[in-house]
């Protein structure tokens, strides 16, 4: 079969150039879609960025806030810490009038003591920590004086019975947390042999 096109071939160019432009124009239009979407997640991008970096200086902001106030947190606790250990000495602090009545009450005519004082012999001092203080208070720092903690009692006894009665009466006196008989041996003295004891009451 012979197909005969009767078109002239001017107008059979210029209908092929029309096909050729469209096309041309169909991707170019394409090309131009693309690119603005491209435009527009770009342009959201910068505005998440930009969000991000205004959220991170209100975040930065409010750390500085932060530690100013635990900064001053931790001045008024040093302050409240320096106050309790204020009053913990004042409460730690013994009528030795009465200690020495309960001791002497507490003693067997068989016994007599040669020495008595506080463990450790001297007070301690400490000062509280100055971290995270202001001058203000460090200027003023108060030392807090350490008060003993435990009564040594040294003597010496007729018999070895006596320091054991000795310490069951100082205990049954409820005034000290622990009474310990840390020594007692037989040795010589003056005009005879004596048992010497030694006795930590603890409070």
């Amino acid at each position: 079969m012979i197909n005969v096109n009767f078109m002239p071939k001017r107008m059979a160019l210029a209908k092929a150039r029309n096909r050729r432009v469209r096309k041309w124009l169909c991707a170019v239009g394409w090309a131009l879609v693309a690119l603005i979407g491209a435009w527009g997640v770009d342009g959201t991008r910068r505005v998440e960025a930009g969000s991000l970096r205004n959220e991170i200086m209100v975040l930065q902001s409010r750390l500085q806030e932060g530690k100013g106030e635990l900064a001053k947190t931790a001045s008024q606790a040093h302050v409240v810490l320096r106050q309790i250990e204020h009053a913990d000495a004042l409460r730690a602090k013994r009528p030795w009038s009465s200690l020495l009545q309960l001791v002497a009450e507490s003693m067997p005519e068989g016994c007599w003591l040669i020495s008595l004082g506080t463990d450790p012999a001297v007070p301690g001092n400490r000062v509280l920590s100055r971290k995270a203080v202001s001058k203000e208070d460090v200027k003023n720092e108060a030392i807090v004086i350490q008060s003993p903690r435990k009564l040594r009692l040294v003597g010496y006894a007729t018999n070895d019975d006596e320091s054991f009665i000795f310490v069951e009466r100082l205990k049954k006196s409820n005034a000290f947390q622990s009474v310990n008989l840390l020594k007692s041996k037989r040795e010589p003295h003056r005009d005879g042999f004596y048992y010497r004891f030694e006795i930590a009451c603890e409070w």
